[in-house]
C-alpha cells in the first residue's frame, strides 16, 4: 500500500529569539519545516522513522543543507526498543504512526508502513545535542505523548506541538497538565480536549528570558 507525500508544514510558531540556535524536528516527514527553517536556525535535527519518509530527506535535503542532519528513530518513553508504523487510513505519510496502546480513536489501518524500527528517548535526543534545546518542533502522531509524560522539560525553551486528540481525553489533559509544568501558554490556545481534530500548540519554557 502506497503512501501519499504531502506538502503540509503545520502551523508551528517560531520566535524571533530561536534564531541562530539548535532545533529538533520530531516528525520530520520529508523535511519541509526544516527547509523552511534551515537558514533560520544554526543545526536542525531531524527524527523520522519511516524509511519512505527518510530516503527522501536524505536525498533531497541533505545534500542541500550542511547544518541538517537526519536520524531514523522512532520517539518513545525508552531508547533501543523496537516499534512498528503503521499507516493512517488517509495513507498521507505524515499520519504514520508506532503501534502502541496509546492510541484510543483507532483511526490508523493494520497496515504496517516499517516494522521493527529502534527507538529514542527523549533523555537521549537532549543529550545527543549537548543537553538543551531552543526550539523542539513535535509532530508524531500520538507518540508525543510517550515521549515527554513524566519527563523532565526543563531543558526545551520553545515548543512546537500538534496535540493528537486520538490520544484519548484522560491522556491528553495528562500531557497538557505536564507540559503546563513547564511551559506558558503563550498565546492562550484553548487547550480543552479536542473531538475529531488535532490542535497545534507553542509554548515557552517558564525559565526563558525574553
Amino acid at each position: 500500500m502506497s503512501q501519499i507525500h504531502s506538502q503540509h508544514l503545520g502551523n508551528y510558531y517560531v520566535p524571533e529569539e530561536c534564531k541562530g540556535g539548535v532545533c529538533v524536528d520530531i516528525g520530520g516527514n520529508t523535511g519541509q519545516f526544516s527547509i523552511k527553517y534551515a537558514d533560520f536556525f544554526k543545526f536542525i535535527h531531524i527524527y523520522e522513522p519511516q524509511s519512505a519518509c527518510y530516503n527522501i530527506i536524505q536525498d533531497t535535503v541533505l545534500p542541500k543543507f550542511k547544518n541538517i542532519s537526519l536520524l531514523p528513530e522512532a520517539v518513545y518513553h525508552t531508547s533501543n526498543m523496537k516499534v512498528d508504523l503503521m499507516s493512517h487510513h488517509n495513507l498521507d505519510s505524515g499520519s504514520v504512526a508506532v503501534r502502541d496502546e496509546i492510541i484510543i480513536v483507532p483511526e490508523w489501518t493494520s497496515n504496517i508502513v516499517d516494522n521493527k524500527c529502534n527507538t529514542i528517548s527523549l533523555i537521549d535526543i537532549i543529550n545527543r545535542i549537548g543537553g538543551k534545546v531552543d526550539y523542539m518542533k513535535i509532530d508524531c502522531e500520538t507518540s508525543e505523548y510517550n515521549l515527554l509524560i513524566g519527563n523532565d522539560l526543563s531543558n526545551i525553551k520553545h515548543l512546537g506541538i500538534e496535540l493528537h486528540w486520538q490520544m484519548g481525553k484522560n491522556n491528553f489533559e495528562l500531557l497538557v497538565h505536564h507540559i503546563l509544568k513547564y511551559f506558558d501558554n503563550v498565546f492562550n490556545a484553548d487547550l480543552t480536549y479536542p473531538i475529531g481534530y488535532n490542535i497545534e500548540v507553542y509554548f515557552k519554557n517558564k525559565n526563558t528570558n525574553s
